[in-house]
């Protein structure tokens, strides 16, 4: 079977779309995985509560300055 230089061209045509409509599918596949990943470690960040309370003993040892009367 002999194929004319026009069904080759048509052939190659219809291959090279298809190829190129499926990386584009698997390029925006990856970026909405890549800001899901994303969203969702800045949405842990934000609900993780800190281990304790900042106390004012804990600031005066920090800060050796701080006096009792600086404290209102």
């Amino acid at each position: 079977m002999e194929l004319t230089s026009e069904q080759r061209e048509k052939i190659y045509q219809e291959e090279k779309a298809r190829k190129c409509g499926h990386k584009g599918v698997s390029i925006e596949i990856m970026l909405i995985a890549a800001a899901a990943v994303i969203g969702f470690a800045g949405f842990l960040m934000l609900i993780q509560k800190p281990d304790r309370d900042v106390k004012l003993e804990d600031l005066r040892k920090a800060y050796d300055g701080l006096s009792p009367e600086e404290e209102q």
